[in-house]
């Protein structure tokens, strides 16, 4: 009976941090423009994200921002990741395609029938903090 006492506690625990770590994203610690990659995944359906953070100052808060994208606020496509963007505190202002080849399949086209076609698409999303922040 303890066990299991234990269990429950420990579950309810794990769950309210789930939900803090949902609603603790914070604007500020992200810069004033912030571009997602957004590329079309037809194997697995809806959008994959990127967040390109390699030599950034706020390469933590992007790995954050990418992990709420995808984990939290399960983002599969374009309306779900302006939505949860605006809920964060960031307003859309443009979208560009990339130039750089998809990470998806090759260019063989073998595949084509089985995955949806040729190359994918990817764009760039270009979101602006509100002047609020």
């Amino acid at each position: 009976m303890k066990t299991i006492q234990v269990y429950l506690v420990t579950s309810i625990l794990l769950l309210s941090f789930k939900s803090l770590k949902a609603q603790s994203i914070d604007p500020t610690s992200l810069p004033k423009y912030v571009v997602i990659g957004a590329e079309n995944t037809k194997i697995f359906g809806g959008i994959g994200i990127h967040i390109n953070k390699k030599k950034s100052d706020s390469k933590n808060a992007f790995y954050y921002l990418e992990y709420y994208l995808h984990k939290e606020e399960k983002v599969r496509t374009i309306s779900d990741l302006l939505n949860a963007m605006d809920k964060i505190g960031f307003e859309y202002i443009n979208a560009f395609e990339s130039s750089g080849k998809s990470l998806g399949l090759s260019d063989n086209h073998s595949n084509a029938g089985v995955y949806g076609g040729g190359e994918k698409k990817r764009f760039n999303v270009v979101f602006k903090k509100y002047s609020q922040y």
